[in-house]
């Protein structure tokens, strides 16, 4: 559940995601075998007879499942996310590449090609930077790309209050 909320973007903290695993206890009744539990394992706390689980548990949970990670969280724009389809890069890639030609930093060319870092054409994917292209750059220092969010670096509104921390699949990001 901690992960699949994760993915939903409804991430957990630590505490919150140790508060869902004591109501699933309590939802269940399962509290007395809890602290059957403890009291068999000489687990002892702030109460010998609590009935739910405490940081420590939350610690080894974590050991045996070392695919769940603690990371801050980044603020995620669902919006940005719609529009990221192959569609629209397609539709800006012409756009902004025609201009290019246009303001005569680069040519356009009738069929696809590779082409090296250095701007040569191969024949070879191997050698070449990126994808094939219809389009020759002619000019790189008149050429200066920003993406279409912007190049705002404040940390200001990035969902990190405090430096707060998620539980999330270690190979992804929590986006909140």
């Amino acid at each position: 559940m901690i992960l699949q909320l994760a993915s939903m973007r409804q991430p957990l903290t630590a505490a919150g995601s140790l508060n869902l695993i004591n109501s699933m206890i309590q939802s269940n009744n399962l509290q007395d075998e809890v602290a059957a539990w403890k009291k068999k394992h000489n687990i002892s706390g702030e109460n010998d007879n609590s009935q739910q689980l405490g940081q420590k548990y939350w610690q080894n949970f974590k050991k045996q499942h070392p695919e769940i990670y603690i990371k801050k969280a980044i603020q995620f724009d669902s919006k940005g996310d719609d529009w990221c389809i192959y569609e629209n890069f397609q539709k800006m890639y012409d756009g902004v590449y025609s201009e290019m030609v246009r303001s005569r930093v680069a040519i356009q060319v009738p069929n696809k090609v590779f082409v090296m870092l250095d701007g040569r054409i191969t024949e070879n994917k191997q050698e070449s930077v990126g994808r094939e292209t219809n389009f020759l750059l002619t000019r790189l220092e008149c050429i200066f790309f920003v993406d279409g969010f912007g190049c705002n670096t404040s940390h200001k509104s990035d969902g990190n209050v405090g430096g707060q921390k998620f539980a999330i699949d270690k190979t992804k990001r929590a986006l909140i």
